[in-house]
């Protein structure tokens, strides 16, 4: 045990006796302890709860209460009922040392004292008192870093479940989508082989029009397909390590506008809304995967065209730019914004605004993992994505990836 720590301990004693206060005190102070007096048990309880010393020196006999009563009341307190109390007595009935026990005192120091028995007694109390801190404060610092550790561990397994599933449901997606892009090119080449008949040059303008468009629609689908699937064999790579060789070095300014002439296809977004696009003037690399950055992208865009569903005055906002080597893109909406309870808990698995029990919710339902999917795949890259949102005044989420180069 550490010398100093000892000699910086805080002893109090209670005795109404001047000259033992003195005796004792000379033979403490010699030593180094810190020392606190008090004369009656009111005054000794007082003290104690006030600056909680390592031992008490007690006398039996007071003036106003017994040191018994005294005792019995500091081990009654939960900030005083751990301090050692040695009782000074000139008392030897082996009754009174017993009753002294049954109160709650640690030890007894008779009178006349003898200076090399009380340092003993209190040297070996203080070390014990300290000793017993530091186990407290072990113990303390144990249990925190145990919740710490099971909570890691909690999130982890919910992480991994969760994985689990993602992967089952998107390896059940492939076969649907296999038949989907084989359906596509056999239209396709329906397509061809009708153009090539003699009669399609004799056919009326406005036919041939709308065939041209329902092939144009066709195109859309297929490569809105071919990219679902691209997400999917992303999703089932086991790490990051895993698609090493599907990361690309592209520039989000022709990703995003590439996107968006797909979404154009999307009624509420080619007619309904009012759209605000900002590009930066030169380019802004990332290192990503494609598929993963336009999946991001897009739940963000859908989440805020369903937010702004039958506003007439619907804005959906899009911008990029630098920011201190991040690059990012922003995509504001003006609907009715999400409550300040509920952004906390936005990214969760799981969690929904898209739910008919939400009043002002008039869009489709959601099942609360496009946003979680958002953050683990942008955080995946080291990036961020932050939300701003007000009641009333629409929500603006900025996701940003560290420059390429």
């Amino acid at each position: 045990m550490d010398e100093l720590a000892i000699k910086n301990c805080l002893v109090l004693m209670v005795d109404d006796n001047p000259k033992n206060i003195q005796l004792l005190g000379s033979i403490l102070s010699k030593e180094g302890y810190r020392i606190a007096i008090a004369t009656s048990g009111h005054q000794a309880l007082s003290i104690a709860n006030k600056i909680i010393p390592d031992l008490i020196l007690l006398d039996v006999m007071l003036p106003d209460i017994q040191g018994f009563d005294v005792c019995r009341q500091l081990r009654g307190t939960p900030e005083t009922q751990d301090i050692p109390v040695l009782f000074l007595t000139a008392k030897t009935e082996t009754e009174d040392k017993i009753k002294g026990f049954n109160v709650g005192g640690t030890d007894y120091l008779t009178k006349p004292y003898e200076a090399g028995e009380i340092l003993a007694r209190v040297r070996t109390q203080l070390t014990l008192r300290l000793a017993q801190k530091q186990l407290l404060a072990y113990n303390q610092q144990l249990e925190g870093l145990l919740k710490e550790r099971t909570k890691d561990l909690i999130k982890s397994e919910r992480q991994a479940a969760f994985s689990l599933l993602i992967k089952g449901i998107v390896h059940n997606l492939k076969n649907p989508l296999f038949t989907i892009l084989g359906s596509f090119e056999m239209i396709q080449q329906m397509q061809e082989e009708f153009k090539q008949n003699p009669q399609y040059a004799q056919m009326d303008p406005c036919v041939t029009e709308v065939c041209a468009r329902t092939y144009d629609m066709v195109r859309i689908g297929e490569a809105s397909a071919k990219t679902l699937l691209d997400l999917i064999e992303s999703l089932m790579a086991k790490s990051r390590s895993d698609k090493r060789e599907s990361l690309e070095i592209v520039d989000i300014n022709e990703l995003i506008q590439q996107e968006l002439k797909f979404m154009e296809a999307d009624a509420q977004l080619a007619y309904k809304v009012k759209k605000e696009f900002t590009f930066y003037p030169q380019s802004l690399p990332v290192e990503v995967v494609p598929v993963e950055f336009v999946q991001v992208f897009q739940n963000l865009v859908r989440n805020a065209l369903d937010a702004m569903r039958g506003r007439k005055d619907a804005v959906l906002r899009i911008e990029t730019g630098l920011d201190n080597g991040a690059v990012f893109f922003l995509v504001s909406d003006n609907g009715p914004g999400i409550e300040l309870e509920t952004q906390s808990k936005i990214f969760d698995p799981f969690f929904t605004t898209k739910t008919k029990t939400n009043p002002d919710y008039e869009g489709p339902e959601g099942n609360g993992l496009g946003l979680y999917t958002c953050r683990e795949m942008v955080s995946s890259y080291q990036g961020k994505i932050e939300l701003t949102s007000e009641p009333g005044q629409g929500t603006h989420f900025r996701v940003s990836f560290p420059r390429w180069g």
